[in-house]
């Protein structure tokens, strides 16, 4: 008993222990995490601006399909000669068909083509210049360094838009200044950075004016996040790092996310446009060294009272559980013992013990009845059989009956004991009586007696006895329907398999049984002989088990003025 509740303690104060363990590590994996995805978001900064870079080269490659071509040369040419209408609508033509031998995934949202002076001549999808009358781009860097022959990138924010632009010149002789240049401009919007998302696993946005300009989120990224790191461009004025690097630190913008801010290389530079690439934090599970990387902080943050409250919880709950499972049952099993030993009651009631008790109380009573069976000179009280074989099943589909025991038999012939199936309410189940007792003989009735009682067979009983004797006779004020349930009954046991036999007895019984109802003036709703065999063969198998005998008789009789069933255990000689 002391070791059992102690062991509940014990279990409760080690379960403790590995929830303080857990609350312990946890600030340390989330350190050890953050550090981590700091490093990951400042490869993948790293990774993101290789891309952008290799993008503005393979774009500048392809532009030289237009930058060569000759239709586009002669037509800028003509133009430069006449800058008529006529000749500018010959180099719109000339440019859109060189853009089109473009591959499209290098291919420019928008292209322009510039005269020597910086002077618009045309342009392809930049719908913005096409109202315009006179524009000019000689202050461009990008595009002055193209007309004097060098290939150039930059990052351009027009109306707070971002572009990539790349610019080679157009030239017809090498020994001559270039005839202009062609500008090819591709938007840095949401499905530019979704593109660029997918070929690095990386999270990213583009920023101009304090916006984002367009967003790609990798596979598993929460979009919501994107929200944080809008809320934390307000403070990148203040911060060193970007002014002097071009590039934040990590920076936490929620629990869980970190994002670093980078500026884009070009004119952009000047106007705080860039990118921010954020990255979330996952769990990391490695426990090696976790106490030795504890701090004053970590254990600060440890729930003293949510620990001393789960050893209090499963303390009780423990101790709870020992008094349903052990002392309460063992409490019950010390009435049950004191009534049998008071004499209250014959044997101990299995019904009303625990199940760890059933076992010890039925070898009780199985000692009790076979010190009773060697030491009784007479016949003893029925013995109840519902400790032995159980109460009969609700669903054996007799529910209808109620169950009562069988009177108290006299010693006799019959081989077993007699048990009541069915009968009046508020008895047990099953009645059974001693291993030598019978039903009393009948009453007799004024016809009988006038008949001679036929003699007893000298020689020794067959190994199937005859059918149990019939009720008292006062029960049945039809005798006639007795004596042709009795002779079915003996046709029956003359031929046919045991099976059959007893199918045939069992009829028998079953239709004296609804008779004897009927009688006593009782409902037969509901009852049919499959129900009524499938109780006989349960409780037929139950008494096998029990007295290890051939076979069982059943036989009808009246208790209470209700009608009953009685079993007697038979054994073969």
């Amino acid at each position: 008993m002391i070791l059992a509740r102690l062991w509940q303690v014990v279990v409760a104060t080690i379960l403790a222990g590995a929830l303080a363990f857990a609350a312990l590590t946890v600030s340390i994996f989330d350190r050890r995490e953050a550090h981590r995805a700091e490093e990951l978001a400042v490869a993948q900064v790293q990774t993101v601006r290789r891309v952008l870079e290799n993008d503005a080269r393979r774009a500048l490659d392809a532009l030289a399909l237009a930058s060569v071509n000759e239709d586009v040369q002669k037509a800028l040419a003509a133009f430069e000669a006449n800058a008529s209408g006529k000749e500018k609508d010959a180099v719109y033509r000339a440019l859109a068909a060189a853009i089109e031998k473009i591959p499209s995934d290098l291919r420019g949202d928008a292209h322009i083509l510039v005269d020597r002076s910086g002077s618009l001549v045309t342009n392809i999808g930049f719908r913005e210049l096409d109202a315009a009358s006179s524009v000019t781009f000689a202050a461009a860097p990008t595009i002055v360094d193209a007309l004097h022959g060098y290939l150039r990138d930059d990052v351009w924010t027009l109306g707070g838009k971002l572009f990539r632009v790349v610019a080679r010149p157009v030239e017809d002789d090498s020994a001559h200044p270039p005839l202009g240049a062609i500008v090819a401009l591709t938007r840095l919007d949401g499905s530019y950075a979704l593109r660029v998302s997918e070929r690095t696993g990386a999270s990213f946005a583009f920023f101009s004016a304090g916006q984002l300009a367009g967003k790609g989120a990798a596979v598993g990224f929460d979009p919501a996040h994107f929200d944080d790191a809008l809320s934390a461009l307000s403070n990148l004025g203040a911060d060193p790092n970007l002014a002097a690097t071009g590039s934040t630190k990590a920076t936490p913008i929620s629990r869980n996310t970190v994002a670093i801010f980078s500026k884009l290389a070009g004119d952009a530079w000047d106007l705080d446009a860039g990118f921010v690439v954020l990255r979330d934090q996952a769990p990391l599970v490695d426990l090696a060294g976790a106490f030795k990387a504890l701090t004053d902080d970590d254990k600060n943050a440890l729930p003293l009272p949510l620990l001393a409250g789960t050893v209090v919880f499963f303390a009780a709950i423990g101790l709870l559980l020992l008094w349903v499972e052990h002392d309460k049952p063992l409490k019950g099993f010390l009435v049950e013992a004191l009534a049998f030993k008071d004499g209250k009651s014959p044997r101990l009631q299995l019904a009303n013990l625990a199940r760890p008790h059933r076992a010890i109380a039925e070898a009780i009573n199985e000692t009790v009845d076979r010190l009773a069976e060697v030491t009784s000179a007479g016949p003893r009280k029925a013995a109840d059989l519902k400790s032995i074989v159980g109460a009969p099943a609700s669903a054996s589909g007799l529910s209808a009956f109620h169950v009562a025991p069988a009177p108290a038999p006299t010693s006799g012939s019959a081989s077993g004991a007699n048990a009541g199936l069915f009968g009046g309410s508020g008895g047990n189940p099953i009645a059974s009586a001693s291993a030598h007792s019978a039903p009393p003989p009948p009453p007799p009735s004024p016809r009988a007696s006038a008949a001679p009682a036929p003699p007893r067979a000298s020689a020794a009983p067959p190994r199937a006895p005859e059918p149990p004797m019939p009720p008292p006779r006062q029960q049945f004020p039809d005798e006639s329907d007795e004596d042709t349930m009795l002779a079915a009954q003996r046709t029956a046991s003359s031929a046919g398999t045991p099976e059959q036999l007893e199918l045939a007895e069992w009829r028998a019984v079953y239709e004296e049984f609804v008779r004897t109802k009927q009688s006593c003036s009782e409902s037969v709703d509901g009852l049919s002989f499959e129900k009524f065999q499938n109780t006989l063969r349960k409780n037929r198998d139950s008494i096998r088990d029990r007295y290890q005998c051939d076979r069982v008789k059943f036989t009808v009789y009246v208790k209470e003025g209700r009608a009953s069933l009685k079993a007697s255990p038979v054994r073969s000689e």
